[in-house]
């Protein structure tokens, strides 16, 4: 991955840990039940099409198995070994179902990008050209 996308997730992966690791990211706004699954999900949702991005721009080829793959699982770790971090937090707990919700994000993302069959087309302009020129 080209250093700038490298840049990209690292921030990214930072703002997720301060949110998930700091002990009250919302100054005593309580955020619970089905909606904090939720913002799990879109927060590796979004960590998963961030990684996909910089593969994708980064290379003129990569097997699509590896496009899903790679994102997927490091969003994927990521997410747990957030949740193994937050034992060590105050107010924070260890939970099953935020690792769930983190890795449905994950794989809701990264399906829609490989069903709506866009992820090349939209992600990789330069790519599809290279295919138009070969096909003609």
């Amino acid at each position: 991955m080209k250093l700038r996308y490298q840049i990209v997730t690292f921030l990214y992966a930072a703002a997720v840990f301060w949110l998930l690791c700091v002990p009250d990211p919302l100054g005593g706004v309580s955020v619970g039940g089905w909606l904090l699954l939720v913002v799990h999900a879109g927060l590796f949702a979004g960590m998963a099409g961030i990684i996909t991005l910089g593969i994708v721009r980064s290379r003129d080829s990569t097997h699509p198995v590896m496009l899903f793959l790679i994102p997927a699982v490091a969003a994927s770790l990521y997410g747990l070994l957030l949740e193994i971090v937050q034992v060590t937090v105050p107010l924070r707990a260890f939970e099953w179902q935020d690792v769930i919700a983190n890795m449905a994000g994950v794989a809701l993302m990264e399906s829609a990008l490989a069903v709506t069959g866009r992820r090349v087309k939209l992600l990789s302009p330069k790519l599809e050209r290279t295919r138009e020129d070969i096909s003609s």
